[in-house]
């Protein structure tokens, strides 16, 4: 081959691959899927000239908005290109040029050779992708001709998306590659056929038998599918020759926990950090290094995912081995501290679930939801997969592990689905012949609700004072607290704070002039055991001012609240579902001449154990109207604003807190105090608009939440009547939910159209995180940022899933008004 041209090389090679598949294509079953056959939920647009390339391979990039691409060609390429369009900007199968492809180029390096054909491995990143798009691809060297054919690849949401989850393939384990692949396939076609929306797969290792197999790495890239959609794979202990790095194309790869294979990798997925491990690597340290340095590279993800190959937490024969056992020793201290969610493996080809695990232990009971999901869940959970293809099945051990919830061998491929939304995680597995479901399982991370509240909302007052209980509902295990409450000095002063239930923590309270932070640090979490219900965690006492009045009454205000849970590695501000409680209390008459003088407070200080015992959990009352304090007051009028000392004259939204108030379209939430970085409820600010706009109509809504005597309810009405709010779903508003950026914007271009007509369908303005931004928002948020309504965060990021201060709300409908 020396002798000849690079053309004529190029040619040889091209040909020699073509004879290969047809001798590969002669000895497969004539209905066999995944050879020339449609398994991807969107069709397959064959190119006019088809170019010699083979066993494209797509893979997930760093973060969402990029794809990784691996496919090899016969002989050296003149580049590496993948050539993106737009379904929509495609005219039937003729792939576009000009200003709307997008075109990326890559590397190729030396790879197989396969019968005298040297193999290259081409890799290319595509970037700058869309949410929720479909595109159309091909790859090539940009020599006219020499293009793939073009394949379909669709974007989801990333902060809503399923994935399918699947364990070891392995192509060639029961000594037939052709059966092999056609479960394979199987499995696939019945998994995009049923759940078609899929982001991508993710692989638990042992794509094939043997390593340096191409035979079987070529029958493991076969089905179609598999051009439609990405699999973040993971290098099992049959994939540990270099061949695996040649298919695969993994982002932000490590040297850490590496073989010749590859390295420990992580990408972003939305909110979702995924690491994955090499552990034909059994240096337990260096996976614990890699994914300390992640998580402080990609800190802030509500979700942390890890995948690997061998089960530390199975049934079958490998999970009692020493390297097995020992691994588990290495890892499970790292995903215990780093808050893992979830751990996804294979290698024992059976199906097991674990309980909540942490610290190697069996976590027990843990708080319910209604649908039977556990609620901020104390500890990780393990998932080994089973076969996905039918190569090979291990059966269970005689004796079940104390760890496993769920185990099964049913001698048959399955697959899971992984969903992930803003606030859960669930895991749904699939035999793959009948689809039938043989497992499920859900979990929720949500910020806790919060409220003040008092046992006596009348009382006759005795020197052992005023109290008032701070309450957590759906507590599982919340070990760090920080509060803050205030109260009118000029009526009561602060006796003491202590935890309702002793605990040998750390708890530290100071109060200064009115304002008492509270934070804890508890050695036994406060947990709530039915779901929906209150946990009291803090008694706060307090006395009366000397006074004249024969009747007095005094409130607290719960003005903010962050908790941490055992696994929740990033705290979470509360939902106030009630943040003010008022007690009137008798006073006692007096001796002539005297008044009364209920004694001198405490100071701040470290309070010990109180020997108080807790409390049974307690419902939610429903929210006084002292609970709208941030919304409360009427349209009637202008009237002399008050002076507010956490607004001061230069603060930006001074202005419009000053002229809102004057109106009375907002309160202060004291004499004195307007809270301008405090959240706003969708109640609250519904009833702002309402006011701001004079919207007089009512009636009955037919939201749960919303229930006739709810100070909210008469706003809610108005505003679902005149088009401007919708419900949460059809049957809940989430009147208690803090509203959003997004949600804000959306109510006041409703507003802005009630007032004026509809806004400019096509406005220029945009924002950094526009891709962000749900659909159902993103026309109204351009819109009223190019009306000057609202504007963006810093760096112009909208942030739209942020949560609405007061002081942004009270200029958003400032602006609104002066238009």
């Amino acid at each position: 081959m020396k002798k000849f041209s690079k053309e004529q090389r190029r040619l040889y090679s091209a040909c020699i691959l073509t004879l290969s598949a047809l001798l590969v294509l002669s000895v497969l079953p004539s209905k066999l899927p995944g050879i020339n056959a449609n398994l991807s939920p969107v069709s397959v647009v064959k190119a006019a000239v088809p170019y010699a390339v083979k066993d494209i391979a797509l893979n997930p990039g760093a973060e969402e908005s990029q794809l990784n691409f691996t496919w090899y060609t016969p002989g050296e390429p003149a580049a590496s290109i993948v050539q993106m369009v737009k379904r929509s900007d495609m005219t039937g199968s003729v792939f576009p040029t000009g200003s709307k492809v997008m075109s990326f180029t890559g590397t190729a390096s030396q790879a197989a050779t396969v019968t005298e054909v040297v193999y290259y491995s081409n890799k290319v990143t595509a970037t700058g992708l869309a949410p929720k798009t479909q595109y159309v691809y091909r790859v090539g060297d940009g020599t006219s001709g020499h293009w793939s054919p073009t394949y379909d690849f669709a974007t989801q949401d990333p902060y809503n998306y399923s994935l399918m989850f699947v364990g070891d393939p392995q192509i060639g384990s029961s000594g037939s590659v052709t059966n092999d692949t056609y479960g394979w396939t199987k499995t696939l076609n019945q998994a995009v056929g049923n759940f078609p929306a899929f982001s991508f797969i993710m692989s638990a290792g042992d794509q094939v038998e043997h390593s340096t197999s191409e035979t079987e790495y070529d029958a493991f890239e076969s089905p179609d599918v598999l051009r439609n959609l990405p699999v973040a794979t993971v290098v099992g202990n049959h994939d540990t020759s270099v061949n695996y790095k040649y298919h695969y194309n993994v982002p932000n790869e490590s040297t850490l926990g590496s073989t010749n294979a590859s390295g420990d990798y992580y990408y972003t997925y939305g909110d979702t950090l995924f690491m994955v491990l090499n552990t034909n690597n059994l240096n337990g340290a260096e996976h614990g290094q890699f994914m300390e340095e992640t998580v402080a590279k990609v800190p802030n993800t509500k979700w942390r995912i890890v995948t690997f190959h061998h089960d530390i937490y199975g049934a079958g024969p490998h999970s009692t081995e020493v390297k097995i056992t020992g691994l588990r020793q290495a890892l499970f201290p790292f995903f215990d501290k780093l808050d893992v969610d979830m751990i996804f493996m294979g290698h024992d080809h059976s199906y097991v679930r674990t309980y909540v695990m942490n610290g190697d232990n069996v976590q027990g009971r843990q708080l319910v939801d209604g649908q039977g999901r556990d609620v901020n869940p104390a500890g990780n959970t393990y998932v080994t997969a089973n076969s996905a293809s039918g190569s090979k099945y291990y059966e269970l051990q005689a004796i079940p592990e104390i760890y496993s919830e769920v185990r099964s061998q049913l001698h048959t491929p399955t697959f899971s689905t992984i969903n992930v939304t803003p606030n859960s995680i669930s895991v749904n597995t699939y035999r793959s012949d009948t689809l039938q479901k043989l497992d499920s399982y859900g979990l929720v991370k949500d910020a806790e609700p919060v409220k003040i509240y008092t046992k006596q909302a009348k009382l006759d007052y005795t020197a052992s004072g005023i109290e008032y209980y701070y309450a957590i509902k759906n507590a599982n295990a919340v070990q760090k607290l920080d509060t803050t409450f205030k109260y009118d000095t000029s009526k009561i002063s602060l006796k003491k704070v202590e935890l309702v239930t002793p605990d040998s923590g750390t708890f530290t309270y100071t109060d200064n002039g009115g304002e008492v932070k509270v934070s804890a640090n508890l050695a036994a979490p406060i947990r709530s055991y039915v779901y929906g219900t209150y946990k009291d965690a803090i008694k706060l006492t307090f006395e009366l001012k000397a006074t004249k009045q024969s009747s007095v009454t005094t409130s607290v205000q719960l003005t903010s609240s962050v908790l941490t849970t055992q696994n929740k590695h990033r705290t979470a501000a509360s939902v106030i579902e009630n943040g003010t409680a008022e007690v009137t209390a008798n006073v006692p008459v007096p001796p002539a001449g005297s008044s009364v003088s209920p004694g001198t407070p405490a100071g701040p200080g470290t309070p010990v154990g109180t020997g108080v015992a807790a409390p049974a959990d307690t419902a939610a009352p429903s929210p006084s109207a002292s609970s709208a304090s941030a919304a409360s007051g009427s349209n009637g009028g202008t009237a002399a604003a008050p002076s507010f000392t956490d607004v001061p004259s230069g603060y930006w939204a001074a202005s419009a807190i000053q002229d809102l108030v004057s109106k009375q379209i907002l309160n202060g939430t004291s004499s004195s105090a307007f809270e301008p970085k405090r959240s706003v409820t969708r109640a609250e600010f519904t009833a702002m608009l309402v006011r701001a706009l004079q919207l007089t109509g009512t009636g009955d809504v037919a939201f749960k939440d919303v229930k006739a005597g709810d100070w909210y309810a008469d706003s809610v009405a108005a505003a679902v009547k005149a088009g401007i709010v919708k419900g949460n779903s059809s049957a809940t508003f989430g009147a208690k939910s803090n509203i959003t950026r997004e949600e804000m914007v959306t109510m006041l271009m409703r507003g802005y159209a009630k007032q004026h007509g509809a806004a400019s369908t096509n406005p220029a303005a945009s924002f950094k995180d526009e891709s962000k931004i749900s659909s159902w928002a993103l026309s109204y948020v351009k819109q009223a940022a190019a009306l000057d309504l609202v504007g963006g965060r810093e760096e112009n990021t909208f942030q739209p899933r942020g949560i609405t201060t007061r002081a942004e709300a009270a200029v958003a409908i400032y602006n609104l008004l002066k238009l």
